[in-house]
């Protein structure tokens, strides 16, 4: 799924703590959990109803976070609660049991689509914390502003919400928009994806490709990266995908569905690469074959 592509693009927020050698990693029981708990990301995502079928979940905004802990044979057994904070005092506990929420080989452990389960479809800003309390009591507590999309602090607004509910009201935004009008046509060795969003803070995206199955192909580099500048004023998007642009290979006769991820990141620079904020569209149906040569449409 979309979370392997996500996960390469956050900038880590550094905690200070100076590292253990890799001779003491094997006796983490002992360290304090300053040293368990190395840095911690944040994003917020907005996903089209339909990509929630069958998920249990009804918030199409929801939380993430990445928390990196200690080394990558980190032992999970120490790891005794973790706990979430926001803004207006929800409390959300982290099972760590589940396996998606299982922390990985590099010892980081992902949290996944956390919805506002008292206001669906929209994210607080502010203060948030985190509490990690390991075996033997120790605790990490670490704080975060949730800001508003295309910004980088916080302004004394509310939070954001989706298009999927009315406006909360004063001081309250909308969330990154997601890309509408989907349409996508085919050659023998490319794609050709076009879309529309109207949102000024949307800054760049990716496009991502499943099969029949929905399962997760690969997906493209940056789209400003190999397609110009994108159009966020309501104006169509037109990108060619060519193997050039994928992050690993893959058979263009496999692919079935796309699937249209745009973010945030003006606000850092220019050519930033980083984001706090990122939609993801409907999935779109790919033509089963190429068009005639010459007819209308051919890429």
């Amino acid at each position: 799924m979309k979370k392997n592509a996500l996960s390469l693009l956050f900038v880590l927020f550094i905690l200070g703590c100076s590292l253990p050698t890799s001779s003491q990693i094997d006796t983490q029981a002992e360290l304090p959990a300053d040293l368990l708990v190395r840095s911690l990301s944040w994003w917020v995502e907005n996903h089209d109803p339909s990509l929630l079928d069958g998920t249990g979940v009804t918030s199409t905004v929801q939380f993430c976070t990445n928390l990196q802990f200690l080394g990558t044979n980190f032992d999970s057994s120490l790891l005794q609660s973790l706990q979430i904070m926001d803004p207006q005092n929800n409390s959300y506990t982290i099972d760590t049991s589940q396996e998606r929420n299982a922390i990985d080989e590099n010892g980081i452990l992902r949290v996944w689509g956390l919805p506002n389960v008292l206001k669906p479809h929209t994210v607080y800003f502010g203060d948030w914390r985190l509490t990690a309390t390991f075996q033997g009591g120790s605790q990490k507590t670490i704080n975060w502003v949730v800001h508003p999309p295309g910004a980088t602090e916080q302004q004394t607004l509310v939070g954001a919400f989706s298009v999927d509910v009315a406006s909360p009201g004063t001081g309250w935004v909308p969330v990154l928009a997601r890309a509408t009008a989907v349409s996508v046509q085919r050659s023998t060795d490319a794609v050709s994806v076009a879309f529309s969003v109207n949102d000024a803070n949307v800054h760049d995206g990716w496009i991502e490709f499943f099969d029949s199955r929905d399962i997760k192909l690969g997906s493209t580099q940056r789209l400003r990266s190999f397609g110009g500048a994108l159009k966020n004023d309501g104006t169509g998007n037109t990108f060619r995908v060519e193997s050039t642009h994928l992050t690993k290979v893959m058979e263009w006769a496999d692919v079935a569905k796309v699937r249209v991820v745009l973010t945030d990141g003006a606000q850092y620079s220019a050519d930033s690469t980083d984001w706090r904020y990122c939609s993801f569209s409907a999935e779109c149906n790919v033509p089963v074959s190429p068009p005639e040569a010459g007819a209308d449409g051919n890429i």
